[in-house]
């Protein structure tokens, strides 16, 4: 709030500490319109935009994360919320509210990304985001903490560590310093990974998407408090050849398939 009238000296100054990484938050704003700063409240499309301007008229390169989750604000039906426009000015945006501690709490920021992925799409340039992973603050047993690291890197959300750094030990260190899910996230493709299927489909949960080179990536989501067998296939992922070997992204092993060529 306290930038709102001032976007072009706060950028300068960003730039003058510099900063590479701008949050701008949407809190509070409405305390500084009329009769204060401006005539009545000013949707996002007039205040995000100016602040980006400004961040850009610095010459400094400055990723710009526009913190106000388009959801939340019934923007459907009213452009100025938000929607198509976000990318072309952000370099990420929140897609959701903000994140609390349990497996069910986290799934369901991956569950409202998807709900908006069709309508301001994610990829090079700009990406939607989750807002910080609560993997390492309780409430998740290992393999809850597994699945969603490996559903954030998957949809290819900016990662933000949402625990305290300096405790980080153990499984919990291990989770954040995945080599293959950090590789997934940081694909140079870009493609997001997407929700193939819902977890009412009587084959499984299947989340998956493209990789460079192509590859594929998929994580098999098991919602329930039981075993289960998901299965998936490699034209699911978009793959147009058989792959010749599966690599499980947690414990490393690495399974040989036959690789049958396409006719």
């Amino acid at each position: 709030a306290g930038t709102l009238g001032n976007e072009w000296i706060d950028a300068q100054t960003f730039a003058a500490w510099e900063v590479d990484y701008v949050k701008y938050d949407d809190c509070y704003h409405e305390q500084y319109t009329e009769p204060t700063r401006f005539p009545g409240d000013m949707p996002p499309i007039l205040r995000y935009p100016l602040m980006g301007q400004a961040l850009n008229k610095t010459g400094r390169q400055m990723n710009y994360m526009c913190n106000f989750p388009w959801q939340l604000w019934n923007m459907k039906g009213d452009a100025s919320m938000g929607g198509a426009w976000t990318p072309e000015f952000c370099n990420s945006w929140r897609t959701c509210g903000d994140p609390k501690p349990g497996f069910s709490s986290a799934v369901g920021y991956v569950d409202c990304w998807e709900q908006w992925a069709d309508l301001i799409p994610s990829g090079p340039g700009g990406f939607a985001t989750l807002d910080a992973m609560e993997v390492g603050n309780g409430g998740m047993s290992l393999s809850e903490q597994q699945a969603v690291f490996s559903l954030y890197g998957l949809i290819k959300t900016p990662l933000y560590i949402g625990a305290d750094v300096t405790s980080l030990n153990g499984s919990t260190l291990a989770i954040y310093t995945n080599k293959d899910i950090l590789a997934w996230n940081q694909d140079e493709l870009g493609q997001p990974g997407r929700q193939i299927r819902n977890a009412t489909d009587p084959k499984g949960e299947l989340w998956g998407g493209l990789l460079s080179g192509g590859n594929g990536a998929a994580v098999l989501l098991n919602r329930g408090a039981t075993a289960a067998n998901v299965a998936f296939t490699w034209a699911e992922l978009g793959v147009k050849e058989s792959a010749a070997s599966v690599t499980d992204a947690w414990s490393g092993k690495v399974t040989k398939v036959a690789c049958i060529p396409r006719t």
